[in-house]
């Protein structure tokens, strides 16, 4: 899998050991991602993806998850879903520079990079989180399980 073609913003922050870096997209004006990739592993031409998660949805969000369709692969990258989201779980006005990543491992030595926007806590990725975690998600879903429970 690889990410989606980004048409909105785009950012990327790469670790202090230069191994990992993170990508943040918003897609077809439509919802906004962040990925982690492992350079090393990286073959040519391709940036295999270590971990994702939903960050917000630029548009209300739906009532039936997209990832339920029977057609779901048409309606990707997935909005989050409204019983599944705080509030609508859309942001808007969000600038590239308004994000950081904060590099850190846990008691195993894996990386756990920890996405802030604003300097709030907005998710968390580590290799293998599929998804993550990410503040605006209510309840776990196919995209996001909440921040709180990482």
């Amino acid at each position: 899998m690889t990410a989606p073609e980004d048409k909105g913003l785009f950012w990327q922050q790469t670790s202090p050991d230069g191994e990992w870096a993170v990508h943040i997209a918003e897609t077809d004006n439509k919802v906004c991602y962040a990925y982690l990739y492992h350079h090393r592993s990286a073959a040519v031409g391709a940036r295999p993806i270590a971990a994702d998660v939903w960050l917000y949805n630029l548009t209300p969000a739906p009532q039936v998850a997209e990832w339920t369709l029977p057609d779901a692969r048409d309606w990707l990258p997935f909005l989050n879903a409204a019983e599944f989201v705080v509030g609508d779980g859309t942001l808007s006005s969000v600038q590239a520079d308004q994000f950081e990543v904060k590099w850190s491992e846990d008691v195993g030595g894996v990386v756990v990079a920890d996405i802030y926007l604003q300097r709030e806590h907005l998710a968390r990725l580590r290799p293998g989180s599929r998804p993550g975690w990410s503040k605006l998600a209510r309840r776990p879903n196919a995209i996001a399980i909440p921040l709180d429970q990482a």
